[in-house]
């Protein structure tokens, strides 16, 4: 199926079409990714190591990142869906939203997204960090130092 799908983009747009929305996504994803790592970082160093205050950091921080992430992530789908020729740049989806939607446009899913991210994140960093303490009880050679209050790796 999704042949089929790339075969009819290129039919309908050329080879353009299969990286059509990549800058966007570029800049839905370095900014997020960047303001979690550090929020993360932070609220470990501020709150310390315990399980609640992992899961809780990264679910905070899994927050920050999709509400920078959802506005970029909403002018990419919208460019990505409109009809081949719509629309030159996904810049010029930008006034448009504004206008017909105002700001909350550009926070369309940011709800569902928000939970998940919160769950996802929290959970994800909290095993991370289990995994990590475990190894350096099993294998005490091999152990990767992590002090997050440090920064120290």
């Amino acid at each position: 199926k999704q042949w089929y799908q790339r075969r009819v983009a290129i039919t309908a747009g050329g080879f353009r079409t299969l990286g059509k929305g990549t800058l966007v996504t570029g800049l839905r994803d370095v900014p997020g990714s960047g303001l979690f790592f550090v929020l993360y970082e932070y609220l470990i160093s501020k709150y310390g190591e315990s399980p609640t205050c992992i899961t809780m950091a990264g679910g905070v921080a899994g927050v920050l990142m999709w509400f920078v992430g959802v506005p970029p992530d909403v002018i990419k789908t919208l460019y990505q869906t409109a009809p081949h020729g719509k629309y030159k740049s996904s810049l010029q989806i930008v006034p448009e939203l504004y206008k017909s939607e105002g700001l909350s446009g550009f926070y369309k899913g940011f709800g569902p997204s928000g939970i998940r991210a919160f769950l996802a994140n929290g959970i994800c960093l909290l095993t991370y960090d289990l995994v990590i303490k475990t190894w350096q009880k099993l294998y005490p050679l091999a152990n990767m130092n992590i002090n997050h209050s440090t920064n120290e790796y």
